[in-house]
């Protein structure tokens, strides 16, 4: 894993001015998980699945993600090269040693709680930071999938089919099994076989609380589903947004819809692995925070080395030499960092922070439909008490802790993402008008706004 070390404003603006960077996120994450993903910059994990290109670099100014866009462009002629060759055998490789991980880094997960040895956390890190070196791939993959399959729907002169209707229903992901289970037990109850207040319906609810309690969590963030949560979940339980199935006689069309819906569903996995596995982890963690009187707050602020460095010293060594407050890296051959006096000054020279007039803007649609509602801009967890229903959620990208929000709202707007990205699975399985890929949603909007979401467009209207 890589090391953190503090950089001065002087060298950090030299790096920066060297590449042209692009925004790909909104992550209010700690600092541990940030700095697992940060370490995945390196070229031997990129060699591991077969991608012999220079690491993309990263830039995180506060929570906001950027990459490099001349690495990225390398990668992305890697990937379409292997489609226009027809190397589907490359794609399923590197599906299966994602797979094989999958499985590795669970198992990992349980010797930490058997042992609470170092040596083993050490290890689920390594197998969790090659799983993070993948999310660049899958981004790649995305965009040209899109781009492949728009190309050849054109040809095709199929016109009146939009991507995400050939995005297939994910029984794979455990937010697809917990759907089901939800249904399922729906359908006993409608049919009078159970019966809501009965010992028999809390087991059931018992038990999807033992598998997937971690999903009211992301990366150390949010908290875990409770038996009130699942039973809310039952109460407002709908069945999933089935796309009919378009039987397609193009050869090549065929192919590009199965790697589409194979990298879909597998992308949500490897999400579900990390998340699942930093969760099983965080109660040891918590315990080797406390053995060095530190709160857990604190102590996932700790970089990933600084962390393993203050269980090494025997929980003394327990003062992060970033001061914890900084977000503001550049990832390399370490994570170079600037103190938050500079990050302020940096934030002053080069970030823009000046809003301009607008009310209309566009983006990709996800699910198509029209609604006018209230706007609710949520930026983190902080912000998801504010959520009402039939609120338009308005974020920079959504994961699986906002399922419950997007659950209840009227559309979803985001700055991020693609035909792949979390929102337009999801917005996809619940019939959610969505837009996605704005860029400048988050600015633009404002709690209270009154919009029209017109997602058989893609475009979003200020109306007051």
């Amino acid at each position: 894993m890589k090391r953190t070390s503090l950089i001065s404003y002087k060298e950090f603006v030299k790096k920066y001015k060297s590449y042209e960077w692009e925004k790909i996120g909104d992550w209010k994450i700690s600092n541990l998980p940030y700095s697992l993903f940060a370490s995945a910059v390196d070229r031997k994990f990129y060699e591991f699945y077969g991608v012999p290109c220079e690491p993309l670099h990263y830039l995180f100014i506060r929570s906001e993600a950027y990459t490099s866009k001349k690495e990225w462009q390398e990668v992305y002629k890697f990937f379409i090269k292997k489609i226009e060759e027809k190397n589907y055998k490359f794609f399923n490789l590197l599906i299966e040693k994602q797979r094989n991980l999958y499985l590795e880094t669970q198992k990992l997960s349980k010797e930490v709680v058997r042992s609470e040895r170092l040596e083993a956390i050490e290890k689920v890190f390594d197998s969790i930071i090659l799983l993070c070196a993948s999310f660049e791939f899958d981004r790649v993959f995305s965009v040209i999938l899109e781009e492949k399959l728009e190309e050849r729907l054109k040809e095709l002169k199929l016109t009146n089919i939009y991507l995400p209707q050939l995005l297939e229903e994910n029984n794979e992901s455990d937010s697809g099994k917990l759907h089901f289970v939800l249904t399922e037990i729906k359908k006993r109850v409608e049919k009078g076989s159970l019966k809501k207040d009965s010992v028999e319906f809390k087991k059931e609810i018992k038990k999807l609380i033992e598998k997937y309690e971690y999903l009211g969590t992301y990366l150390f963030t949010g908290v875990s589903y409770t038996e009130k949560d699942f039973v809310n979940m039952f109460d407002k339980i709908k069945p999933i947004v089935e796309n009919k199935k378009i039987v397609f006689q193009d050869k090549l069309l065929i192919q590009l819809v199965d790697l589409l819906n194979i990298f879909s569903k597998n992308k949500f996995r490897r999400i579900e692995v990390i998340n699942r596995s930093l969760f099983v982890i965080q109660p040891i963690l918590i315990k080797m925070a406390e053995k060095g009187n530190l709160s857990w707050k604190t102590a996932k602020q700790f970089y990933v080395d600084e962390f393993m460095d203050y269980i090494k010293s025997g929980y003394k060594n327990n003062i992060s030499k970033t001061g914890f407050k900084t977000l503001n890296m550049i990832a390399e051959k370490d994570m170079q960092i600037l103190s938050e006096d500079d990050t302020i000054k940096f934030e002053k020279e080069f970030v823009d922070t000046k809003s301009k007039i607008i009310n209309e803007f566009n983006g990709v649609i996800a699910f198509h439909g029209i609604i006018r509602g209230i706007v609710k801009v949520v930026l983190s967890f902080d912000d998801f008490g504010k959520f009402q229903d039939d609120d338009v959620l308005v974020c920079s990208m959504t994961d699986p802790n906002f399922v419950p929000l997007m659950k209840k709202a009227s559309a979803i707007i985001t700055d991020t993402g693609g035909i792949l990205c979390h929102a337009a699975i999801i917005s996809r399985e619940l019939g959610i008008p969505c837009i996605i890929g704005t860029k400048i949603a988050t600015q633009v909007l404002k709690d209270g706004d009154l919009v029209e979401v017109d997602a058989d467009r893609g475009i979003v209207r200020i109306i007051k």
